[in-house]
């Protein structure tokens, strides 16, 4: 009997020592990468064990098909106590869109596993419609919103201030790697002599992995200025290379993330339109055929100061390279801005800094310096600060 009593008393312990996945979800808010494993709160591995990319299998099932591996490119506690919310967010290099299921498998002893079905990625709970359009930016990955609007001010001595707006959108029309997107860019301000005066639309192809080469064709699109004065059909091709980084706290959530992307890549077209350097001629359709070189990089820095708020900053460099003369409007020590034809390279820097005050709305510092198309308004170092609206396409 006492003999009994003991081997009950070391299986009992041995099983409250099993670790076990009580679950795997993906929450609304969540992408098509990303899915939430928890464990047991009786038997769940230690923090730094959980985080360890290499400890986690997952593979893509397919009915009559054979499954495809996932990679676990991030492994992370999110929010508070592990201890207490034994909770684990894994970040895939590929969708699980098209999986009927996702069979994980946590590699430690006696490999627990559990299978998340597609069927139940859809969130049944009642959602707004605001959340039906919009979601949040993960500052995690330190990526690009899908939709941005800032509108900022700047003081003007001698003068009314100058009011800016700058928006961006990048709308998924076919998911996947590769995903096809429209995609379009306006910047624009008050100022009738130094407006960047840029508005562009495109259809783009791009694989772009969180990591390492990526491509990306925005195939045709068009630049304008907002008085239709210029005018490029234009298309474009280029290669880039994207390094990330994130350090996690010892509690498992986020301390920072950065990023660093380079691309190199080519700008061809039409400018079917030159209104300022050839004017009052109806039969003349513009310069003509356009090639640029365009290398260019940005680094982005996230930093999380709670669970909701984070500071951000990026800074994006470009330079065209005209191959063919194209219009420049100089403003620099003129009262007017003076057309002029030619190859000279067109620099752009632009940086930012922004401070969360919601998921969507943060107070934004900016500064930019350069010439943007298709008329290539030269801006002298120009700063504004306002409101920005970020979010990304909800899933």
């Amino acid at each position: 009997m006492r003999i009994a009593v003991i081997l009950l008393l070391l299986s009992s312990v041995a099983f409250a020592d099993d670790i076990t996945i009580a679950s795997v979800s993906r929450g609304k808010n969540q992408t098509p990468k990303e899915l939430t494993v928890t464990f047991d709160d009786a038997g769940a591995p230690t923090l730094g064990v959980a985080t360890d990319e290499k400890n986690w299998s997952v593979e893509c099932v397919r009915a009559g098909q054979p499954p495809k591996v996932l990679k676990v490119e991030h492994a992370r506690h999110l929010k508070g106590d592990f201890v207490a919310d034994p909770t684990v967010t894994l970040d895939f290099d590929q969708s699980t869109d098209g999986c009927d299921a996702a069979h994980i498998v946590f590699l430690v002893e006696k490999f627990p596993a559990a299978t998340w079905l597609t069927s139940t990625k859809k969130d049944t709970s009642e959602s707004s419609f605001w959340s039906k359009i919009f979601a949040p930016v993960n500052d995690s990955g330190a990526p690009p919103p899908d939709y941005s609007l800032a509108f900022t001010w700047a003081p003007a001595v001698g003068s009314s201030p100058v009011y800016s707006i700058d928006g961006s959108i990048q709308h998924q029309l076919v998911g996947g790697q590769p995903s096809l997107s429209f995609v379009a860019v306006a910047k624009s301000d008050s100022s009738k002599k130094a407006d960047p005066d840029s508005y562009s639309w495109a259809l783009q192809v791009r694989r772009a992995p969180k990591k390492g080469f990526g491509l990306r064709s925005n195939f045709f699109g068009m630049e304008f200025d907002k008085s239709g004065n210029a005018m490029n059909t234009i298309s474009e091709g280029d290669v880039s290379w994207r390094h990330f980084h994130d350090t996690l706290k010892s509690d498992g959530t986020l301390a920072f993330a950065w990023s660093i992307l380079f691309r190199s890549g080519v700008e061809f077209g039409d400018n079917i339109k030159n209104e300022f350097t050839i004017a009052n001629l109806p039969t003349v359709r513009g310069t003509g055929f356009i090639f640029r070189g365009v290398p260019s990089a940005r680094f982005a820095l996230v930093i999380p100061t709670d669970k909701k708020h984070s500071i951000k900053f990026d800074s994006t460099y470009t330079v065209r390279l005209p191959a063919r003369d194209e219009l420049f409007l100089e403003t620099r020590h003129v009262q007017d801005p003076i057309p002029e034809l030619g190859t000279n390279p067109r620099h752009y820097v632009e940086n930012n800094l922004t401070f969360n005050l919601t998921e969507f709305f943060s107070f934004k510092v900016q500064h930019s310096y350069g010439a943007l198309p298709p008329a290539f308004k030269f801006t002298d170092n120009k700063g504004s600060v306002g409101i920005e609206f970020q979010a990304r396409q909800p899933h």
